[in-house]
């Protein structure tokens, strides 16, 4: 997952510091379930981004744990 998130890896959130909503290789199929604690965070952080992506993929899983569409 990792090496996945290329420059936008980071431990903890930063308020003041924006990346990319990361998308790409693994993320195209689930959320990263470390940031669990952190859904929050993300969403407030790139916003509608955020929930479209939520709500296609699965948070463990494909499929498993989609958010609802807002």
């Amino acid at each position: 997952m990792q090496l996945s998130m290329g420059e936008s890896w980071r431990i903890g959130v930063d308020d003041h510091e924006r990346t990319e909503l990361v998308t790409r290789r693994a993320f195209r199929l689930a959320r990263n379930p470390i940031f669990l604690r952190h859904g929050d965070d993300l969403r407030r952080m790139h916003g509608m981004a955020y929930d479209r992506y939520a709500a296609h993929v699965g948070r463990f899983l494909p499929q498993i744990g989609r958010l609802p569409v807002a």
